[in-house]
């Protein structure tokens, strides 16, 4: 499928700097794509911030912060036959994270950089609008769009270094 593809990584002790790519690969071309959007929700006390024009994607488990990523697929020439993401990671942990697909792909990528309080008013995804039962917890109960499939994991990152970019094949969201 051709069109606009969205990509969560989550639940992990690492922050990833921008410059993620998605490389889809058409036939033999290969294609790197960096990210039509991008942002990062957090529970907590920033449960209603706007993280949408951070310089970096925060992961991480306390409190819980998954990040966002969007590329769009739809100038590419023909179908994808291979996609990997890679991404940059500006800390080190023993678990990077996994990779999982977002069937709704409209989530809007903000305004604000999550620095301080005035990024709750900012348009941007914020793990408010994830958490739907406002208990504090993505799971089951919640009824998001833009919830991670978390039945369908595309890849784990396993261990990643600071500085050291991370790739893994995300053709299974396509």
């Amino acid at each position: 499928m051709i069109g606009k593809s969205a990509f969560l990584v989550g639940l992990a002790t690492v922050a990833f700097v921008l410059g993620a790519t998605v490389t889809p690969t058409i036939g033999v071309d290969r294609v790197d794509l960096t990210p039509v959007a991008d942002t990062f929700v957090q529970g907590g006390v920033e449960a209603t911030w706007d993280h949408g024009l951070a310089d970096h994607l925060d992961v991480d488990h306390g409190p819980a912060d998954l990040a966002y990523l969007k590329s769009d697929l739809s100038a590419l020439p023909g179908p994808v036959t291979r996609a990997t993401l890679t991404l940059f990671c500006g800390n080190s942990s023993s678990d990077g994270g996994t990779v999982y697909p977002v069937a709704d792909s409209s989530w809007i990528e903000g305004t604000r950089h999550g620095e301080t309080t005035a990024s709750a008013s900012g348009p941007g995804l914020k793990f408010a609008d994830l958490d739907t039962n406002a208990d504090g917890t993505l799971d089951a109960a919640d009824t998001s769009p833009f919830l991670p499939d978390v039945a369908r994991p595309l890849a784990a990152l396993g261990s990643v270094v600071a500085g050291q970019p991370v790739t893994v094949d995300v053709t299974a969201a396509l």
